[in-house]
């Protein structure tokens, strides 16, 4: 792939815990996900990973699980805030277990929103503490990747070559 072209490659490992990952059935345990990561990061290629925080299942020692798979990732990391929307069946569990009540507004909750809290073993003032410590390691770790990134050789020879190509006659 990397000779092909690729330079970056995204994945969705959604949580450190493997319970939760049989939850949301991703089919994968998190062991399986680190591997993949290294390997992607073992060929050069740029890894982008992506997590999602307070499923209805979530308990402090899930989140935790999730922060310490973070912390062992290299390259970029991701988060949002599980949110449940009508029509599916994440939306009806919740419904069920109480997580929503009969005046939910969709339009106030989004991925990142601080007013969604759906989880049914802690209270939406400590997930909100927790999503706070994940949020600062989240932005301190992925800094001085940004930085590289915009710094680097690799983005200068793209742009070049998108400017030289751009300003031949019918590109």
């Amino acid at each position: 792939m990397k000779e092909a072209g690729c330079f970056s490659i995204q994945i969705g490992i959604e949580s450190g815990n493997n319970e939760i990952l049989k939850n949301v059935r991703k089919g994968f345990l998190i062991a399986e996900a680190l591997e993949a990561a290294q390997k992607i990061q073992n060929h050069g290629i740029e890894l982008q990973a992506f997590f999602m925080v307070g499923f209805p299942q979530e308990t402090e020692q899930t989140l935790n699980d999730t922060l310490s798979a973070m912390k062992q990732l290299p390259g970029w990391l991701s988060y949002s805030i599980f949110t449940p929307y009508p029509g599916t069946e994440a939306f009806e569990f919740c419904r069920e277990k109480g997580l929503i009540k009969d005046t939910f507004d969709v339009s106030l909750y989004n991925h990142q929103s601080p007013a969604n809290c759906f989880c049914l073993n802690i209270s939406p003032r400590r997930f909100r503490t927790l999503v706070s410590q994940i949020e600062r390691m989240v932005d301190k770790r992925n800094y001085p990747s940004l930085l590289r990134k915009i710094m680097s050789r690799q983005v200068f020879h793209r742009i070049r070559n998108k400017l030289i190509r751009g300003t031949k006659p019918g590109v």
